[in-house]
């Protein structure tokens, strides 16, 4: 089984590094200069990281859901759960799939 926490932490540590990266290319910072993150983000005028930036988003976004009446698509699909169980075999090819390979 797949730890979820490590893998969204490896996941938000590469968003960082592209974030970085871009800032880096936009201010003409060079990785061999050894310019830590934080001053790279003052000399661009930039006060929080790609990752704050997305908790504000998700933050955002979750309080503009969970605001909607629940009788909205929206709000209904959000709250839904999956009734049922997927079989533990592989699916079946579908008779598109099936047909296609002959």
């Amino acid at each position: 089984m797949v730890d979820m926490e490590t893998t969204q932490s490896a996941h938000r540590s590469k968003v960082n590094a592209v974030g970085m990266d871009y800032l880096r290319g936009r201010c003409g910072v060079k990785w061999i200069d050894r310019v830590r993150n934080d001053e790279v983000r003052r000399r661009c005028g930039v006060s929080r990281s790609v990752i704050t930036e997305l908790d504000r988003a998700q933050l955002r976004w979750y309080g503009h859901i969970e605001r909607i009446p629940g009788t909205r698509y929206t709000k209904q699909i959000y709250q839904g759960e999956v009734v049922g169980t997927r079989p533990i075999s592989r699916p079946k090819k579908s008779w598109w799939r099936a047909g296609r390979t002959e």
